[in-house]
């Protein structure tokens, strides 16, 4: 793929809407030509170095003022020292060049997604134009930002939308719906259309929707109308949710994500902190949430959204979560399930549940002798098996692997001279670097968000934005 198919897929794959994409690249293609190692024509001069030769300067150490030397760099055309740096220093830790097109497309991600305004404008785009604008006057913010300029850069994006909107989209569209679950998405929609609608506001007494809500009163709403009977089987507030919920088809999920990152979340996970708060997952690095009426507190206020933040969409946190809970149909297991062994049930009749512990819901029961396919994870011990097509869990009291897991799942690098360290964060030491396509090993698991893989005689770490399962 070149440049903008990759750029594309990348940005759809954050979840931005087509406008939204469009917008984006059509600045994108305005401050750089989409080339990553694009140096600011008014410093080649200046300088006397073209993109090549500033990029290798940088990339070896023998140009230094990076950061402070004002000039544009990159697809964005980073210019102001604090930008230059932190995509200097993203580099530096991936074992990457300043140039690499992966590094540079996560950086920008990064950027965008930790501005909440831009975010919320770029989610409601209903036109190129009008995301084309939010990345001009909110994010590039160029000396030009004339009516001229802002149709310019509307046409750039317009060129991409016609090209893209109609093909890989509706693919990706569906290949998502799959995914994450038609219900699922039914909840996570339910629950963004009532964020953006001021008539309704946060209650902790009017709470289910007549018309304002609590926390949890608007996710177990939303996935009641999404048609799955939380409501009807009992579920009233946080405290009893997680119960009530794993009876009606939701699995505990938080051994598979990462709480700081997001990693592994997918669209319509029910994040929980029982007794305290709730939210929906949107996915994009975002959750919908009731969360304080206009005076900061829980009764009292007026009715509806005062501030637009009562119930609003926004960067995720984490507040602490004490549970990911994920419906069912959104994850059986089957598509992403990657078999590195099998398990042989010893038990007569042995339940196979939808998480690691007796309190879970059973989706199965296996024979004695069966042989289960098992992907090498577990949860409080119990093995992770698949079983009629339905990925779940069986006590390892009652079963046995009989084939161990280690590093047999190939995964590979996708970007050149990324590292690999002794642990899962850029303070450790580096073992060893390796270049794109190199192909490692996983043993499925991770620490802090990183993979723990085998390269050679190498086992060390590997930062998830250049692994590629």
């Amino acid at each position: 793929m070149d440049n903008e198919q990759i750029i594309w897929t990348f940005l759809k794959g954050k979840g931005f809407n087509d406008y939204a994409v469009a917008g984006i690249m059509g600045n994108l293609w305005a401050e750089s030509g989409l080339k990553p190692n694009n140096l600011q024509n008014t410093y080649e001069k200046s300088l006397g170095l073209n993109d090549d030769q500033y990029t290798a300067a940088v990339d070896n150490g023998t140009y230094t003022n990076f950061a402070r030397d004002s000039a544009g760099y990159g697809l964005a055309q980073w210019t102001y020292w604090t930008r230059k740096q932190n995509l200097l220093a993203r580099a530096k830790a991936a074992g990457t060049s300043i140039a690499d097109l992966s590094t540079q497309l996560n950086y920008l991600y990064e950027e965008l997604s930790s501005n909440a305004a831009i975010m919320q404008a770029l989610a409601i785009a209903d036109s190129v134009k009008a995301a084309s604008d939010v990345i001009l006057l909110k994010f590039e913010r160029p000396k030009d930002q004339s009516e001229a300029a802002k149709n310019r850069r509307a046409g750039f994006g317009q060129t991409y939308y016609d090209k893209y909107a109609g093909t890989t989209t509706t693919q990706q569209r569906e290949s998502e719906a799959g995914k994450m679950g038609a219900k699922a998405q039914k909840a996570v929609d339910y629950a963004v259309a009532i964020a953006r609608d001021d008539s309704h506001g946060y209650d902790q007494v009017d709470r289910w929707g007549n018309p304002n809500f609590d926390c949890s009163g608007l996710v177990i709403t939303a996935y009641e109308k999404a048609g799955v009977p939380v409501k009807t089987n009992g579920a009233t507030y946080t405290g009893n949710m997680r119960k009530v919920f794993l009876k009606t088809g939701f699995t505990d999920v938080t051994s598979k994500v990462n709480l700081k990152t997001t990693a592994g979340m997918k669209v319509g996970d029910v994040l929980l902190a029982e007794g305290k708060h709730t939210a929906l997952y949107t996915g994009s690095g975002q959750l919908v949430h009731a969360s304080i009426n206009e005076k900061g507190k829980a009764t009292g206020g007026a009715t509806g959204d005062q501030t637009q933040k009562e119930i609003c969409v926004r960067p995720y946190y984490n507040y602490p979560w004490g549970c990911v809970l994920r419906l069912s149909e959104a994850d059986t297991g089957a598509a992403d399930f990657k078999s590195v062994g099998t398990v042989t049930v010893t038990g007569s009749a042995v339940n196979v549940r939808t998480g690691g512990s007796t309190a879970y819901k059973v989706i199965a029961v296996a024979k004695k002798g069966d042989v289960l396919q098992y992907d090498g994870t577990q949860q409080n011990g119990w093995y992770h098996v698949l079983i009629n097509g339905v990925a779940g869990y069986i006590s390892n009291n009652y079963s046995k692997p009989s084939t161990a897991a280690g590093f047999t799942r190939k995964v590979t690098c996708n970007a050149n001279g990324v590292r690999i360290r002794k642990g899962g964060s850029t303070d450790t030491a580096i073992l060893t670097t390796v270049r794109k396509g190199t192909v490692m090993y996983w043993d499925n698991t991770k620490q802090n968000g990183w993979y723990h893989v085998k390269y050679g005689t190498t086992v060390g770490y590997m930062h998830p934005d250049y692994v590629t399962v």
